[in-house]
């Protein structure tokens, strides 16, 4: 039985990241840690937009943000009593492009605290530095993401990116503009492959200096791997809300959401399924130059 926890505690990390980095065109309708990268984070650099009024993103010098989330996650055990923990996670990271058709995009892992299950904070040390690069067009499809080296929280950390550029619709969003869109990803949750498809609805509003964007999705989510000697089949379904603002220049400010997710994990072996419940809170912050 300890043995079955432990497998379906390790596969609560699934879809912890995701936010998905391809898909279908959308439809429309009118305090960091020591050891930090040496990559200075300074102003974004402002390029005129393309329509006045109309939000697409755009060249941007190396910009520091935080992010926190903090997953619970209740495992129903065979002989009926739950198990739940918790999963904390601070990181800090520089993010910027550069002018090109498509952008070239870089981001760098600055450093990350930990708590709770799944990464140790030894772990997360040891993949302080790493750096992904991929493109971005101007509707945010960040494409083409690779690392410059293999640790497995940077695997973990690698389906979150995307959520630094929500995805827009073609020629980018005005302020009333509606669309949706269909997004996947590959995740990778210590010894488990997810496949993540999810329908995201979104809506742009003028705010402040720029636009503030909800989106509400929907997912399901698939993949199998091996852990603890044991291999296991995982299915799930959920939601996420997202709410987002963003300068008129394309700059992320702020993001702030949850998830919820009914997963069961099949471990064919004995014969057995674990029902598992997974709620989070998390968020991105702009961080000031020079912190």
């Amino acid at each position: 039985m300890r043995t079955l926890a432990a497998v379906g505690v390790a596969a609560l990390g699934a879809g912890a990241w995701a936010c998905g980095s391809s898909g279908s065109p959308p439809a429309t309708t009118p305090a960091p840690a020591a050891g930090r990268s040496t990559a200075a984070a300074t102003p974004a650099a402002r390029a005129p937009a393309v329509r006045r009024g109309t939000l697409v993103y755009q060249p941007m010098r190396n910009t520091a943000y935080v992010v926190e989330r903090r997953d619970s996650v209740s495992v129903q055990l065979p002989n009926g009593l739950p198990q739940t923990q918790e999963l904390e996670r601070t990181i800090y990271l520089t993010v910027g492009t550069a002018a090109g058709t498509p952008m070239r995009a870089t981001i760098v892992l600055d450093s990350m605290i930990v708590g709770g299950i799944g990464i140790s904070q030894a772990d997360a040390d040891s993949a302080r530095g790493t750096r992904w690069s991929g493109t971005l067009t101007p509707e945010g499809r960040l494409t083409g993401l690779s690392s410059d080296r293999s640790t497995a929280v940077g695997a973990q950390l690698s389906g979150m990116l995307p959520a630094f550029f929500p995805v827009l619709p073609a020629g980018g969003a005005r302020d009333g503009s509606a669309w949706t869109d269909t997004l996947t990803d590959t995740l990778r949750a210590m010894a488990f492959n997810v496949r993540e498809t999810a329908i995201v609805a979104s809506r742009a509003m003028s705010a402040d200096s720029g636009f503030r964007i909800e989106s509400t999705a929907t997912f399901t989510r698939s993949g199998s791997g091996s852990q603890f000697g044991q291999v296991a089949e995982v299915q799930a379904t959920g939601t996420r809300h997202l709410t987002t603002r963003v300068r008129s220049d394309g700059l992320l400010t702020e993001t702030r959401g949850t998830e919820s997710s009914d997963m069961t994990i099949n471990v064919p072996a004995v014969g057995q399924s674990l029902p598992v419940k997974q709620s989070a809170t998390f968020s991105i912050a702009l961080m000031a130059p020079g912190r």
